[in-house]
């Protein structure tokens, strides 16, 4: 009986069924939780849950991951012993988001680096899946993994340290993003103070360029009164 009372509630969002009974799910798509999802709800849909969102991962992980992010979403359909299982679905990202890292830390050794292989790069890192989980799963893993990956971008960024907006304009987009993109994750008070830092670093560099600028085109402005007056 609980079953057929549990089918209805599924059936009465479109979503929803959308999701369980089809396996299928647009990043529009949206679920509510109702007062009837109860905790015996939620352990006999968790399955379901898991079920679909392995099937919609393997068929749009290549080129439509969004849509993974949107299922991610609705963690609250997954119950604890379904959020344990997740970290094997997710693994592969995380594993990418990680060698992405690493790559760019070794291009960071170097200051001649490429600009849009360094953005690409960081897209990797920050790619919608591993986002998804930071946003919706308080899981061990997980914190387990945004603590690797904030060590690895702090590792970067100070690497990148000594680059200068005025020499190495491409260079420092790549730095400038890395902690735009650090900054939306909540890393705690030690990683905070190091990212703080590295910001500090940056408007330093950057105030220094357009005062080099600044004054470049002051000396530009001369010399040409001069030539013309002369």
């Amino acid at each position: 009986m609980h079953n057929e009372a549990f089918e209805e509630i599924v059936k009465s969002q479109k979503d929803l069924n959308l999701l369980i009974n089809e396996k299928k799910f647009g990043i529009f798509c949206k679920i509510k939780k109702t007062d009837k999802m109860t905790p015996e709800f939620i352990d006999w849909i968790s399955p379901k849950y898991l079920e679909s969102l392995e099937f919609i991962y393997e068929k749009h992980i290549k080129f439509n991951p969004a849509i993974i992010g949107g299922v991610l979403r609705m963690s609250f359909l997954a119950n604890s012993e379904t959020k344990k299982k997740l970290d094997d679905v997710v693994k592969l990202e995380f594993t990418k988001s990680l060698e992405a890292g690493d790559t760019l830390s070794e291009m960071a050794n170097t200051k001649t680096f490429d600009m849009k292989t360094g953005l690409d790069l960081l897209k990797d890192m920050f790619s919608v899946i591993p986002l998804s989980m930071f946003r919706n799963f308080d899981e061990p893993f997980v914190h387990d993994f945004k603590k690797e990956l904030t060590n690895k971008c702090l590792e970067i960024a100070d690497k990148m340290k000594g680059l200068k907006s005025s020499r190495h304009m491409e260079q420092f987009v790549v730095y400038e993003d890395l902690l735009a993109r650090l900054k939306k994750l909540n890393i705690g008070t030690e990683g905070e103070t190091k990212l703080k830092g590295h910001e500090k670093n940056v408007r330093s560099k950057n105030t220094v360029a357009l005062v080099i600028g600044i004054i470049l085109a002051l000396v530009a402005v001369v010399r040409l009164m001069m030539t013309v007056l002369g």
